[in-house]
């Protein structure tokens, strides 16, 4: 018996040491047609920072916010019990520097009814919630209004267009924003809170154009994005009979592929067919408001249902994303700026959640085909801040991530337990890095970088791959906070090959002297690494803080592969 269980061991053990060998001969035939070597061993990337650009007041507009989601006390930062906030998450978001915070974040909130999330705990109702189940609404809106805040920043409202109503949410409006003597006023008094919260920018709906919401409504004529624009001119009217100072987001679409994420797929033009010009009248309250104040849309990279080899993630790159997301940017801002609007400055564009992926369930595993999200993210986020120091603070009204606090599947590629990761990682998933290096550019008078030229690859005939071209491998944004003398610089770097060394040479004037250099940088083996690495991906991205000092002009930055590095300039000294 024994011999017999030792021979059944030894052909196992030999299937398995032949299966490896195989693997480990084959390995560089499968993956040495697609490697893309650079053209140069070394490569430098030079970039001048200069004075600062603009009016000696203009700085980096505040834009950047975060979603907060209700389920689960708010997954962690609220303990309904004692009626106090977690200290420790919730001190880490306030260090984010949140402009603004939206509620209740993602597809939820079109199953959120926000008159049950209000009053004694002891009496409130169930909403729907992820997986098809009910949770009592022990955090809602004064909750999540108590942390805007704390957080000192901004709230975004999201209105169900679902299963609701425009009275619903003209309600809604009541409770947040009339007095203590007034209407809903008197019930949001009677809870607690008697001085009016005063939320101005209200969302109509969350991603609308999707198909699920249109699924069950009879086949429409005019196109379900003029459906919507009636459906808006109800909401708006309702809700500013209330309050004629809040400001209504009407959603477009901004998606690489409408024929599958959009119910219409002439929704943009349906919409602005419907509503445009219209002004907005209501007796005995205003006669020059309109529909809509801004337009929400969200950023979404294209789908990628199959993606096993390293061609296609060339081929498919975040920096073709990005080419591509930029000029569907630009073509939506000409269509709104084509509408006939009186209105002075345009209409201001807002970005409601910044959280792409890098693949989509059924492609190998989704935990980590997240792991390059926090490159992704920075690097979108920070073109948009881009756009707005460009377009003027006129045109963007706030830039929002995706719900930090809500376990994703960036969060749990750091913890698979479900159950936790809201506790102990959701801090440290990649798009709350990305968030937290985009906030530090805020605020400050914006740098002059010049332009970086993009790479080219020396690809065979055969496996040539356009992924990079046209696109700089390497872009920058800096500020410099005049007061303290202090340059931030965000560097991303998006080749999946190779480092890249980068000169600075700073000739900001009046500065000189020894500066202290110090650099946080999100390291990624490769994107290409962590995407394959299945289920193994258990630890946190890792990142590295590098202090040094140096002397003008010339500062020398390495940055890794598919790196983000946020670089912070002061005089030596200074803490």
């Amino acid at each position: 018996m024994v011999e017999w269980i030792l021979g059944r061991f030894l052909v196992r053990l030999s299937v398995i040491s032949g299966a490896v060998v195989a693997l480990i001969l084959f390995m560089p035939v499968m993956y040495s047609s697609y490697w893309v070597p650079f053209t140069t061993d070394d490569l430098e990337v030079s970039l001048v920072v200069r004075d600062p650009a603009g009016e000696p007041d203009a700085v980096m507009p505040s834009l950047l916010g975060a979603s907060v989601d209700w389920p689960n006390n708010a997954y962690g930062l609220y303990n309904h019990v004692t009626g106090l906030f977690n200290p420790t998450p919730v001190g880490e978001l306030i260090g984010l520097d949140p402009s603004y915070l939206r509620f209740p974040a993602g597809r939820l909130s079109q199953q959120y009814n926000w008159t049950l999330g209000v009053g004694n705990v002891d009496d409130r109702g169930k909403n729907p919630t992820y997986g098809g189940g009910s949770q009592e609404s022990l955090f809602g809106t004064d909750e999540f209004y108590k942390l805007v805040d704390y957080a000192d920043a901004s709230a975004v409202m999201v209105t169900n267009i679902n299963t609701g109503t425009g009275e619903m949410a003209r309600d809604w409006v009541s409770y947040c924003n009339d007095p203590s003597d007034r209407r809903l006023g008197r019930e949001r008094t009677a809870n607690g809170y008697p001085v009016p919260y005063g939320i101005i920018h209200w969302e109509i709906g969350y991603e609308p154009y999707r198909p699920s919401y249109w699924r069950d409504a009879p086949a429409s004529e005019i196109g379900y994005g003029a459906e919507y624009a009636k459906l808006l001119k109800d909401y708006s009217r309702s809700m500013k009979t209330v309050d004629k100072s809040i400001k209504v987001g009407a959603w477009m679409v901004l998606d690489p592929d409408l024929e599958r994420s959009s119910a219409d797929v002439n929704w943009n033009i349906n919409f602005l067919d419907e509503i445009a010009g219209l002004p907005l009248v209501i007796p005995g309250v205003s006669d020059d408001l309109y529909f809509y104040d801004y337009v929400v849309v969200k950023v979404n990279l294209p789908a990628i249902e199959s993606l096993m080899n390293f061609e296609d993630l060339y081929t498919y790159s975040y920096a073709d994303v990005y080419a591509s997301l930029s000029e569907d940017l630009r073509d939506l801002r000409r269509l709104i700026d084509k509408i006939e609007d009186p209105r002075q400055g345009g209409i201001p564009l807002a970005i409601a959640f910044y959280e792409p992926f890098y693949g989509e369930e059924g492609w190998n595993i989704p935990i980590p085909a997240n792991a390059g999200s926090a490159l992704m993210t920075a690097d979108m986020a920070m073109q948009f801040l881009d756009i707005a120091l460009r377009d003027g603070v006129r045109s963007v009204e706030y830039a929002c991530f995706g719900q930090l606090n809500t376990p994703t599947y960036s969060a749990l590629m750091i913890n698979p337990d479900f159950d936790q990761v809201h506790v102990d990682t959701w801090h440290r998933s990649p798009s709350y890095f990305a968030f937290q290096m985009c906030t530090e550019l805020q605020g400050g008078k914006p740098l002059g970088i010049s332009d970086l030229h993009p790479i080219t690859f020396d690809a065979s005939a055969e496996k040539e791959l356009p992924g990079h071209r046209g696109v700089p491998v390497v872009s920058a944004i800096g500020t410099l906070d005049v007061e303290s003398e202090t340059i931030r610089i965000l560097l991303v770097n998006r080749d999946l090959d190779s480092e890249v060394i980068c000169k600075i040479n700073l000739e900001i004037e009046g500065i000189s002297g020894p500066m202290l250099v110090t650099t946080r940088t999100i390291l990624f083996d490769s994107i290409l690494s962590n995407n394959l690495a299945g289920s193994a991906v258990t630890s946190p991205l890792p990142t590295t803080t590098g202090v040094k000092t140096f002397t003008p002009p010339d500062l020398k930055i390495t940055l890794p592969i598919a790196g983000v590095v946020l670089i912070t300039i002061e005089p030596e000294g200074v803490t």
